[in-house]
């Protein structure tokens, strides 16, 4: 590496920028305190993700099994639906949000986590906690509503809905008698 210092000692080759550095007198500055880049991006990102990182998980367990729709989270469509299921055996008492995708298997949606914070490329991803917020948001049972009347599946067991009635409410005559 070849520095620019005409009061080179070393011919102006150096191995390393450091050896360039203690050529012209500077030496490191940095100190522990003294952030790097990696931190500046962590906390860049941490700035930038919606404070739903810090919500309570018990809200979200509260929200029932069942279909629900709300506005767009990522502005590419109208609205996205979600299916929210109850764990069962091991999983009891864990609530999991899949996302509902017309002609496709229900695609499995990534949790909040702190590693992710590190890690994440696209802070503006659709994660499991910004789903929920968003059917917490407009309000459980009008997301349920809503889910029915635009897909016309009943917003509980998900079958197609037939009638008038059940169409205009999303929920089919057994499951609003249940």
């Amino acid at each position: 590496m070849r520095c620019g210092n005409k009061n080179c000692q070393n011919d102006r080759h150096h191995d390393t920028v450091e050896q360039v550095r203690a050529c012209y007198g500077v030496t490191p500055t940095t100190s522990p305190n003294h952030p790097t880049a990696e931190d500046l991006r962590v906390s860049e990102l941490k700035a930038r993700l919606p404070e739903i990182l810090v919500q309570d998980w018990e809200g979200f367990r509260k929200i029932p099994a069942g279909f629900y729709a709300t506005p767009s989270l990522t502005g590419n469509n109208d609205l996205d639906f979600w299916r929210v299921e109850k764990g069962k055996g091991r999983w009891e008492g864990y609530t999991f949000i899949k996302r509902v995708i017309g002609g496709h298997d229900d695609a499995s949606i990534p949790r909040d986590s702190k590693r992710r914070v590190k890690t994440e490329k696209v802070p503006e991803k659709i994660t499991q906690a910004k789903a929920f917020a968003a059917i917490l948001d407009l309000g459980v049972d009008e997301s349920t509503a809503l889910f029915g009347m635009e897909l016309k599946y009943c917003c509980k067991c998900g079958i197609h809905l037939t009638d008038e009635t059940s169409r205009s409410l999303g929920i089919g005559p057994i499951c609003r008698a249940s």
